[in-house]
């Protein structure tokens, strides 16, 4: 189930497979309110240098399905404009590789969620962000906005005065 969970979406209008798909939406249901309580208790302090390449830009996120919830918390915590979180596909990955590239895309900042991508999509969209100059975090497990604050600072560490 754990294994199958960050491809849940292949599951949906699937006939049979009813057991599997209420294993798989109980691991999803438990990681959502694991991530819920684990956003409370660990909010962004007011002075957090980082502040000054998420606020007021336009963030993607990238890997495992659409959580509205978690895109309202990490919209608010980081201050972005906006949060698009679109299910993955290899299609629209290289399609957003391709216009972060041109500079037709807004993002401002890209999220990829390493749990629930393949290689490939960090191999698409890596060189694209870093010729563009849109700052880019793998996020290492869950995509609360603790581990997303960790993970900017792990790879954003040199672009701010912290």
């Amino acid at each position: 189930v754990a294994l199958l969970a960050p491809h849940a979406s292949l599951l949906h209008g699937e006939k049979g497979l009813k057991t599997l798909k209420t294993h798989v939406k109980e691991a999803l249901r438990s990681d959502e309110e694991r991530v819920e309580a684990e956003d409370r208790a660990g909010p962004i302090p007011a002075d957090w240098p980082f502040f000054a390449l998420t606020r007021g830009q336009t963030a993607v996120v990238v890997g495992g399905d659409p959580r509205p919830r978690a895109v309202q918390r990490i919209q608010r915590a980081f201050g972005f404009e906006s949060v698009t979180w679109d299910p993955i596909d290899p299609r629209r990955v290289a399609a957003l590789a391709e216009r972060i590239r041109s500079g037709s895309d807004r993002a401002g900042f890209v999220i990829l969620l390493r749990r629930f991508i393949g290689h490939d999509t960090q191999e698409a969209l890596m060189p694209a962000c870093s010729e563009a100059g849109v700052p880019i975090v793998v996020v290492d497990t869950g995509y609360g906005v603790t581990q997303i604050k960790l993970a900017v600072e792990r790879y954003l560490a040199g672009k701010v005065d912290a």
